[in-house]
């Protein structure tokens, strides 16, 4: 083949990749783009809709109508006034694939960039507020393989009046739809806030946020894995009343069984310390709760319902009610296939003095709750409580000392050194304390 032949077919090929390449991206990008706000507008509380796509050969816009509804929060939350301009509309700037140069060199379908329209006074106002006129950004990487990198960012900023002085916050959501894989990434390096109250003001200071998870889609509607939050310091301040919390790390885990029948999972807390006006209230504070045995096929009814009554436009109460319903036919058919709920760890120094808690409870396969009553044969639970009878005499509101000299000599809790101990089981419809059976009224 002659050079100047070879030549003109590498034109014709990187014409092909740069002219018919982005011509399909764009085809592409629409459909992807739909079904992205379908999953996203299953949360029911933020709603996107697409108004418009104009799709060019190399670049194209959209313009999507974002809507807060807190109604789909519950009843509560619609009591609540409505937040002025509850509708955003977000114009996106899409340029086609298969080779981008937003940030260096990448292959991809297209990327996406979002900004906010506002007329000139918002616009105003939004720059006196933020000392910047576009304080977010917001952009979407879209791959051919279905997957979606999603990163958002908003400014470090101090309000004109002083009273809100925010850090900078960054978003990153990776997905691969087909893998059905989803990471998160949250950081946000804390805040502070002054809001009037009466004569006072109340300080709100919160400390560096950091939040991640790693989520696999199991089953439809159904995904498990790993998430982690940790707040350095939240404090709390009016007027003879200081409160700080220090150190709180939050963690969960679930997951499937090897055929995917039954879920597991289990969430821990800890705090480091909680002071109110300098004083130790509480600190090496440990929580962790496992729940295991949970049926799959209920638990995919159960967040299809959730789904359905989300997506009905129906009114807080209405939803409340269809829910409610759903969940009468759910909940027993759960239940019938057994579970266990256990606090495994519940522990910390209250005010310098130790309590420690641990609870069990069973349900076994095959207990049916339609029976009433006589459907507690199939439960069964046990209870380990460790308190220092010094903490309850700071309290003797809750526990008079008498009450608990009268529980010892029943031998219903056992004082060891200063130490109040307790051990519970319930079995076959039978309460022992401490070995020692305990009537029940029914």
């Amino acid at each position: 083949m002659k050079k100047s032949n070879l030549l003109i077919a590498i034109i014709i090929l990187l014409l092909g990749v740069f002219v018919t390449g982005p011509w399909l991206a764009g085809n592409r990008i629409e459909k992807r783009l739909d079904d992205v706000l379908t999953s996203i507008n299953k949360n029911g509380v933020i709603v996107f809709e697409k108004t418009s796509f104009d799709k060019g050969l190399f670049s194209s816009t959209t313009k999507l109508k974002m809507k807060l509804d807190l109604a789909a929060l519950g009843p509560a939350a619609s009591s609540m006034k409505e937040l002025p301009d509850s509708e955003v509309i977000m114009t996106g700037n899409i340029t086609h694939g298969p080779v981008l140069f937003n940030s260096g060199m990448s292959l991809a379908m297209g990327h996406i960039t979002f900004s906010s329209e506002m007329d000139d006074k918002t616009r105003a106002e939004m720059k006196e507020f933020f000392g910047n006129d576009n304080p977010m950004s917001l952009s979407m990487l879209m791959g051919w393989g279905d997957t979606l990198l999603l990163t958002g960012n908003v400014i470090e900023f101090q309000s004109p009046d002083g009273t809100v002085d925010s850090k900078e916050v960054n978003l990153t959501v990776a997905l691969d739809d087909v893998a059905g894989e989803l990471d998160t990434q949250l950081d946000w390096d804390g805040m502070s806030a002054k809001i009037p109250s009466n004569n006072d003001n109340i300080e709100i200071v919160v400390g560096k946020i950091t939040a991640s998870s790693e989520q696999t889609r199991a089953l439809p509607e159904i995904w498990v894995g790993s998430g982690n939050l940790e707040m350095e310091m939240l404090k709390i301040s009016k007027k003879d009343l200081n409160v700080v919390a220090n150190k709180l790390i939050a963690s969960s885990d679930t997951q499937f069984n090897d055929d995917k029948s039954f879920l597991s999972g289990e969430v821990e807390l800890a705090l480091q310390d909680l002071n109110v006006n300098d004083v130790s209230y509480a600190k090496d504070f440990k929580y962790k709760v496992t729940v295991e045995h949970l049926h799959a096929d209920s638990l995919q009814r159960l967040s299809k319902a959730i789904g359905e009554a989300k997506s009905s436009g129906a009114s807080a109460e209405e939803m409340q009610m269809a829910m409610t319903m759903q969940l009468m036919g759910i909940l027993p058919a759960m239940v019938q296939k057994g579970l266990t709920l256990r606090i495994d760890t519940l522990e910390a120094q209250v005010m310098d003095e130790a309590v420690k808690a641990s609870i069990e409870v069973k349900v076994a396969e095959g207990t049916d709750v339609s029976r009433g009553m006589a459907a507690i044969a199939g439960v069964s639970a046990t209870a380990d409580i460790s308190v220092s009878r010094a903490l309850l005499a700071k309290f003797p509101q809750l526990a008079a000392p008498s009450m608990i000299d009268g529980l010892i000599r029943q031998g219903l809790i056992k004082d060891g050194a200063g130490v109040l101990t307790t051990h519970a089981e319930f079995k076959e419809g039978k309460l022992e304390v401490n070995g020692q059976i305990v009537p029940l009224p029914f």
